[in-house]
């Protein structure tokens, strides 16, 4: 493939089932990429930012150089690695971040995904329509970063913790900020 900035690589995104079982197989099965296994339809990109949903049925990634949340229904396997299998892949219209940067995704819930661009927006998207939505803007963020990280376990903390970070001019910069989802992500710290 060539893409628009010259590269000729194979940018395919590849999703594994690996075994979690001290008794399982020495397995590492190819269950979705961005190729069509797991679905036709989406770009062709580098993934990151891996998350599962809470039902365990859905598979939530970051497009590396599309900027672009891709969503995959998922059937869990067995410990050993095998029976996994990704289906009906779709990704959002909306570009999220800019192409180039690897961004967090977590769930919010069964139906809705959040993703962590490192130009400062904690965006929703709807698992279903893709349809996305800013639900948070960090002041003071510049989209230098690298990398962004998000995270939210309701059975642990009732708050959703986003992680920041921009090398820029020899400096390192890192930031956590901390939001109530259920006050219209309400932003409670940074750090």
């Amino acid at each position: 493939a060539t893409f628009s900035d010259g590269a000729q690589e194979d940018r395919t995104g590849l999703i594994f089932n690996l075994a979690t079982s001290s008794e399982g197989l020495d397995v590492d099965q190819l269950i979705g990429d961005t190729k069509g296994l797991g679905g036709d339809g989406v770009t062709v990109t580098r993934l990151g930012g891996l998350s599962v949903s809470p039902g365990n049925d859905k598979i939530a990634v970051a497009g590396y150089d599309t900027g672009r949340v891709i969503v995959y229904d998922y059937v869990a396997g067995d410990s050993k690695g095998q029976g996994a299998s990704l289906s009906n892949a779709r990704e959002s219209d909306l570009v999220l971040f800019d192409g180039g940067d690897t961004q967090g995704t977590t769930w919010l819930n069964n139906s809705s995904v959040l993703g962590f661009s490192a130009d400062g927006e904690l965006v929703e998207v709807n698992a279903a329509t893709m349809d996305a939505t800013t639900v948070a803007t960090f002041e003071g963020i510049s989209g230098g970063s690298g990398y962004t990280h998000v995270d939210y376990n309701p059975a642990v903390s009732p708050y959703v913790y986003a992680a920041w970070s921009e090398f820029a001019n020899g400096t390192t910069t890192n930031k956590l900020f901390v939001l109530d989802p259920n006050d219209g992500f309400n932003l409670l710290k940074e750090i």
